[in-house]
């Protein structure tokens, strides 16, 4: 008889031990030092313990082929640790590839079954080149050890961009970066860089470094300079960058200083030319009279180095006519100021007061002010053409009547004025009284006249457009001139006034011209008027019984001479 049958439980595992928890450090690896490789040898799920363990690099071989990696115990759990040779080493094994790119160590280990389990692969990154510097700058880069970054006082501010190039297709953040002064040291010794962003975790940084002037000051004149390199996550430092940073602490000379043209004639700038020193001319500024204001502290001006001088452009508005002292300073690019220069030049005022062709149709039509009705047209250009425009005014007649004229304020207590203008008198009448007269253009002070142009048209069968000059002065009376014929059309009207005494070389004087010609000239004692405004149109005299039109244009006033 058999027996009933008995039975037992047989495992038998197929799969070897599982190999987990693996890395490398350091990694990404540049070669410089040993990588030390560790995983986890586990056999709880088979029940065996680990008895063995291998690795190899990048290709995984038949199994028990590998490098050995000795367990630290024999147990279900271990500890498997292996160490990959820096590339200098002598010592026989494995060491780390000197190929830049992704490497992959691959362990596994054996139990006491005898199986194999799979391999764990544990990256090993390898980046042999250090970043590069994309463009670095130190700023100032002239100094006199004294001369500082603005944004950042007592210091130089040295300021670079580093990338971490592609190696292998691997790509690592920047993880630091220094500078130097003039002698580059072994990595990680230079003055430290700063990143712009807070923080060194990206393949590209802006950083920033800061040297104090207090090392400048300590370096000998002339040409020094200052590096800049980074280090990537794998520890490689890359090449330097070299800046030049130049020490000058001799301040520029100044030569004599000329002032032209002397007198100004009324120019609009003066220019002050002196020899100096040096070429490397980093500012320059002026003042008048004998308080210096302090180095930096007077107006700056424009200025060249033509020849081995200094050329400044010193603009003359706002200076008062008189003999002034100019006194001149530069600065080089190590900002060292110069000592000062000066010169005494006879400042006269611009020639141009005012210039209007009535080309906007806006009112006041580029003019200060205007008075009454008034109109830009292209029939009162003169001459008329297609884009020509001009000042037309006009008087219906009866109530409707008054003045219509323009206000030129641009004169400041002017000594000597001229002006011309066109005129065009068309159908403008002086009324039914003989004895009517319309004032066309006046120079005036602030309440008074100082001349006048005025416009009469005779009555009768063929009447005669006239004009003439009122010249008021300051003892013997007002003097009126004769009035002179005024043809129909299109004529040029001229007035030269000057103040003066009555007699003398420059005598107080008034002269009017029509279409280039002296028609009338008077002289007087004018030394005490001034002209401070012009009116031109119909600026006084008008009654109701005037009526037609009359055209202005092409106005211009001047100081000196009219073009």
């Amino acid at each position: 008889n058999w027996g009933v049958v008995g039975a037992v439980i047989f495992n038998l595992p197929k799969t070897g031990p599982q190999t987990t928890n693996g890395s490398a450090t350091p990694s990404p690896a540049n070669g410089s030092l040993d990588v030390a490789i560790s995983a986890t040898g586990d056999d709880r799920a088979a029940g065996g313990t680990i008895t063995d363990a291998e690795y190899f690099l990048d290709t995984v071989g038949p199994d028990g082929t590998g490098t050995s990696i000795t367990p630290n115990r024999v147990a279900a759990v271990v500890s498997l640790d292996a160490t990959l040779l820096a590339s200098a080493n002598p010592a026989a094994g494995i060491h780390v590839p000197t190929v830049e790119g992704m490497h992959h160590v691959l362990v596994h280990s054996k139990d006491s079954l005898g199986l194999w389990g799979p391999t764990l692969d544990i990256p090993l990154p390898v980046d042999l080149t250090g970043p590069g510097v994309d463009g670095a700058a130190v700023a100032p880069d002239t100094t006199n050890g004294v001369l500082t970054s603005p944004a950042h006082p007592g210091y130089l501010v040295v300021s670079a961009t580093i990338t971490d190039p592609s190696s292998g297709g691997l790509q690592n953040a920047v993880t630091d970066a220094e500078g130097f002064l003039d002698a580059v040291g072994a990595g990680g010794t230079g003055f430290q860089m700063i990143p712009v962003d807070g923080a060194l975790d990206t393949s590209t940084e802006s950083v920033y470094g800061l040297i104090p002037i207090s090392q400048i000051k300590a370096l000998s004149n002339g040409l020094h300079h200052v590096y800049v390199r980074g280090q990537d996550s794998a520890g490689n430092w890359g090449s330097t960058f070299p800046m030049n940073l130049t020490v000058d602490k001799v301040a520029p000379v100044l030569g004599t200083v000329v002032g032209t043209p002397n007198p100004t004639n009324g120019v609009a700038d003066l220019t002050l030319t002196a020899s100096v020193s040096e070429t490397t001319i980093g500012g320059a500024e002026f003042w008048l009279g004998t308080t210096d204001p302090g180095a930096g502290k007077a107006t700056s001006v424009v200025f060249s180095i033509v020849g081995g001088n200094v050329v400044a452009t010193v603009p003359l508005s706002g200076i008062a006519p008189a003999a002034q002292r100019f006194n001149l300073r530069v600065k080089d690019t190590a900002g060292s100021w110069s000592k000062a220069v000066f010169t005494t030049v006879t400042v006269t005022r611009p020639n141009a007061i005012f210039a209007n062709g009535f080309d906007l149709a806006i009112s006041p039509f580029g003019w200060s002010s205007v008075t009454g009705t008034l109109a830009v047209t292209s029939a009162a250009g003169i001459p008329v053409g297609a884009t020509n425009l001009g000042l037309q005014v006009t008087l219906a007649g009866g109530a409707s009547n008054g003045l219509r004229y323009v206000t030129d304020l641009t004169p400041v207590a002017e000594t000597s004025y001229h002006a011309s203008f066109g005129l065009n008198a068309n159908t403008l009448t002086s009324g039914t009284n003989a004895g009517s007269v319309l004032t066309l253009f006046e120079g005036r002070t602030a309440n008074a006249q100082v001349f006048a142009v005025q416009f009469h048209r005779t009555l009768g069968v063929a009447p005669v457009n006239q004009i003439r000059v009122v010249f008021p002065r300051s003892t013997d009376g007002t003097f009126t001139g004769p009035w002179v014929n005024l043809p129909a059309g299109n004529h040029s009207i001229q007035v030269d006034w000057i103040a003066g005494p009555a007699t003398g070389a420059n005598p107080g004087s008034l002269r009017l011209l029509l279409d280039g010609v002296s028609v009338t000239y008077q002289t007087g004692n004018t030394g005490t008027r001034r002209v401070e405004l012009a009116r031109l149109g119909l600026t006084a005299g008008v009654t109701s019984s005037m009526t037609g039109t009359a055209y202005f244009d092409s106005f211009v006033s001047t100081r000196f001479t009219l073009p």
